[in-house]
């Protein structure tokens, strides 16, 4: 999607002051082309109707041929599951999380 692999995906819930949060770790991957990424745009928590962009994410980078990036997110919560994660811009790809 949008040039990139996805992979490697691990989620961690964390509380604190009120606020709960998640963080998601995910891999990506690109082929025999430089691809840019841009974290905070490229993926997004949807929680019913709403999508919410990250509280926190890295800055975006141009991602070498055929290497991968380990890249780590943070979204607020703003509700109980059920949550999903979606990933792209162009052609989104929702990822359910439990």
């Amino acid at each position: 999607m949008d040039d990139v692999l996805v992979g490697n995906i691990e989620v961690r819930r964390s509380s604190g002051q009120g606020l709960a949060t998640l963080e998601l770790y995910y891999r990506v991957s690109t082929g025999p082309d430089f691809s840019p990424h841009d974290p905070s745009r490229f993926v997004k928590l949807v929680s019913g109707r709403q999508t919410i962009a990250p509280s926190w994410a890295p800055p975006a980078i141009n991602v070498p041929p055929r290497s991968h990036q380990d890249i780590m997110v943070r979204f607020n919560l703003p509700a109980p599951p059920p949550l999903v994660f979606r990933f792209g811009e162009e052609q989104p790809v929702d990822i359910s999380v439990q």
